[in-house]
């Protein structure tokens, strides 16, 4: 740190009274240089990935929603958007993961298992999709 500007310059980025990004790439992880704020919300960025759908930038949308992950691999919302946007673009096994992802993450979230059971369905994995189906039934069951 440069005592005399309270600059700090490492080839990546040069902080002042506030964050310069001076590459393209963020580091992943944040460091005492960096302020709390200088990387992206991961609910800020979902909301972005959605603008994107609404205007019709599917591609753009699952690009985004896939950056979330690197910062935040639990996001649920993040793999729950995947897997629907994925089966609409086709690409059957990376949606039922990304929905099976989200029953890892809330096993005792009967919606979880819903949104499995109809991304199955969609995909032909009929027999997941009744087991997915039948789960979130039986979590129905005991929350009442």
């Amino acid at each position: 740190m440069n005592a005399e500007t309270g600059t700090v310059c490492n080839s990546k980025i040069v902080l002042t009274s506030e964050l310069i990004i001076c590459s393209m790439h963020l580091p992943t992880h944040r460091n005492e240089y960096m302020p709390e704020n200088a990387f992206p919300n991961p609910d800020q960025m979902y909301d972005e990935a959605t603008a994107l759908k609404e205007q019709g930038d599917l591609e753009g949308a699952i690009g985004k929603l896939k950056e979330i992950l690197n910062t935040a691999p639990n996001h649920v919302l993040t793999h729950s958007a995947l897997a629907v946007n994925l089966q609409k673009m086709g690409n059957k096994e990376e949606a039922v993961a990304h929905a099976k992802r989200v029953v890892e993450i809330e096993p005792e979230d009967p919606f979880s298992y819903t949104q499995l059971s109809v991304i199955c369905q969609r995909c032909g994995l009929i027999p997941e999709a009744e087991d997915a189906m039948a789960r979130s039934r039986q979590i129905q069951g005991h929350q009442h």
